[in-house]
């Protein structure tokens, strides 16, 4: 119970710092369950679509959102080769994904052409080395 609670923990404080907007799209890459992208549109009124490469995961966040009053997406999806037209999101967030994606540059992955006005990206990455 504890690891979830600093789980959600982190996720509050990763996500303040977003300066989220009302209205606002996110795309969050590796969503997991949508945890994350529950609080962001629940606590935030942002809209979020969340993508992970697991079927299990996007089933479990399906089934989280249902009922929910928020605005919540979840698709399964690879990353690097998912494409949406220009000027979708506000907001590119990503936490751990990026450490099982074998590329040199992991920015080359996302299309920033994706994200209106200046882009904002917030990775998290956890070095084990």
């Amino acid at each position: 119970m504890q690891v979830l609670n600093a789980c959600a923990e982190t996720t509050k404080e990763f996500v303040a710092k977003l300066g989220l907007k009302p209205g606002q799209k996110v795309l969050d890459v590796g969503c997991g369950t949508g945890g994350g992208d529950i609080y962001m549109a629940e606590n935030f009124d942002v809209e979020v679509v969340g993508i992970d490469l697991s079927i299990n995961v996007i089933s479990l966040a399906i089934e989280r959102a249902i009922g929910l009053k928020c605005s919540v997406e979840f698709e399964c999806a690879d990353c690097t080769k998912k494409t949406y037209p220009e000027n979708t999101f506000d907001v590119i967030y990503s936490r751990d994904t990026l450490l099982h994606i074998k590329v040199r540059n992991h920015l080359l992955l996302f299309n920033l052409s994706l994200v209106n006005a200046t882009p904002f990206l917030c990775l998290q990455f956890i070095s084990y080395f």
